[in-house]
């Protein structure tokens, strides 16, 4: 028997045809066949992986799946306004089934399309129509227009490399230099030469082909901007990363934002080699529908419905928040017992190489300015521990993943198990962030409003979108 979201399932057999996936891992997919406690038949797809311990995308379903009846009974009872999450703004949730730490099956979302998919399509097609243009006007006798030779458009890291390339060339410094010791003003001006290129109105003009009618648009685009405010609010409680544009799908049909992949989840984009610096993705394709932090750049994203995110992501941000014992519970159950392949992986690595694995920007990165207001709080923060930093900013300081100063307590790494002190990490930045901060002023509504703030300020900061790496495609 399999667990289905809605309901149980039981296995009957496989399809008569397997395509592998061309990715690093090679994942296969294929057609299971079921049938339900009535009898009827169902056939659904799934991607087989290796190599990969689905352990943890697991836990992080089993998270969303919490908090979908978290919100599904506040709902029936009928809570107050911000705790009330907005009509259809569940998470979409789909069988993750582990076969041991190294492999697993996970379930095919339907007519789902990657941001990745709807950029490359549109990529193609205009390149296609750039060069149908110049055909045109050659056949009119236009001699001047160079023939063009119908070569594909460039990938986003060749893009990047380009710009790139030519900026540190403009600024004296030498094209081999690394990403990592880029200075900031060069990242930022590489970041605006990119986002100049980017079509803004990409995944508005998806929902414009899929809506039969001008009504119906105007309600898709609500209830996508409700899901991204959902999805968003879901991913920063699990410190969700590598949200790349292949990790977002995006269901046309029922308007809603789909993450996938979650091998990097519980803050660990901060131990990548290119640490990340955002907490969920906002980029200019997603903050088109979803506005802007501060009201004086609403009138450069005229579909913009900053209301609805904001909402959605303080509904689900407060009601997480409440529900933090069984959350942090469940967390602390599956990490510090049985701590995931890949963190006791880093953590030998560690010690063999004698090597700090985390990198920490090249800058400092300035905090949301709706925090920056308060003085008082600005003071606090700096003599505040890690913990306390988190609860007050929502935003996870990078010493937070080996940190001395209260986060990981009592062992060190030599007497730990392998995989512990991250594990033990995971769970005190995920109770931290789901905890009411003594620092800030008001009530637990009004905290919960000024964190939305600055976690959509941090996520649209132009400083820290020009540190995440080529592949996230921050200006997409």
């Amino acid at each position: 028997m399999l667990a289905h979201p809605a309901r149980p399932l039981y296995f009957d057999g496989t399809g008569s045809t397997v395509r592998a996936i061309g990715s690093k891992t090679r994942p296969k997919h294929l057609t299971l066949h079921f049938h339900t406690s009535e009898g009827a038949a169902v056939k659904e797809q799934y991607i087989f992986k290796g190599n990969e311990d689905l352990r943890i995308d697991e836990s992080v379903m089993q998270t969303f799946v919490r908090l979908n009846r978290v919100m599904g009974s506040r709902s029936q009872r009928g809570a107050a306004e911000l705790s009330q999450p907005p009509a259809g703004s569940t998470l979409a949730v789909y069988n993750v089934v582990p076969t041991g730490a190294h492999g697993g099956m996970i379930q095919v979302v339907d007519s789902a399309l990657s941001l990745f998919a709807m950029y490359s399509q549109h990529s193609a097609q205009h390149t296609s129509e750039s060069a149908a243009s110049v055909a045109h006007k050659r056949s009119m006798g236009d001699a001047g227009v160079p023939v063009s030779n119908h070569a594909a458009p460039p990938g986003l890291r060749q893009l990047f490399a380009d710009h790139g390339q030519r900026i540190l060339a403009a600024s004296g410094l030498p094209s081999t230099l690394p990403f990592e010791k880029w200075p900031q003003v060069v990242a930022e001006q590489v970041f605006a030469s990119l986002r100049a290129t980017a079509l803004p109105s990409l995944l508005h003009r998806q929902l414009m082909r899929a809506a039969p009618s001008s009504a119906h648009l105007l309600i898709s685009t609500r209830r996508l901007v409700s899901s991204i405010g959902t999805a968003s609010a879901a991913g920063y409680v699990v410190g969700l990363g590598d949200r790349h544009l292949d990790n977002l799908l995006v269901d046309l049909n029922t308007a809603q934002l789909v993450h996938i992949d979650f091998n990097v989840c519980y803050d660990f984009g901060g131990v990548s080699q290119i640490p990340e610096q955002v907490p969920f993705r906002m980029t200019p394709i997603l903050a088109y529908l979803c506005g802007s932090p501060h009201p004086d750049q609403l009138a450069n994203t005229p579909v913009a419905m900053s209301r609805g995110f904001a909402n959605s992501f303080a509904a689900l941000l407060q009601l997480a928040r409440m529900d933090r014992c069984a959350l942090v519970g469940a967390i602390t159950a599956r990490c510090l017992f049985s701590p995931f392949m890949e963190w006791c992986w880093i953590e030998e690595q560690r010690l063999q190489d004698k090597q700090q694995r985390i990198r920490t920007p090249t800058a400092q990165l300035p905090l949301p300015q709706c925090l920056c207001a308060d003085a008082g709080l600005l003071a606090n923060l700096e003599s505040a521990s890690a913990e306390e930093y988190i609860q007050a900013t929502g935003l996870c300081p990078p010493q937070a993943f080996w940190s001395h100063d209260g986060m990981l307590r009592e062992q060190s790494l030599t007497e730990a198990p392998s995989g512990w002190r991250l594990a033990r990490g995971a769970v005190d930045r995920m109770r931290a962030r789901l905890s009411f901060s003594g620092s800030l002023v008001g009530s637990q509504t009004e905290q919960v409003q000024l964190q939305t703030r600055a976690l959509w300020e941090a996520a649209t900061a132009t400083p820290r979108l020009a540190r995440m790496f080529a592949g996230w495609a921050p200006w997409v």
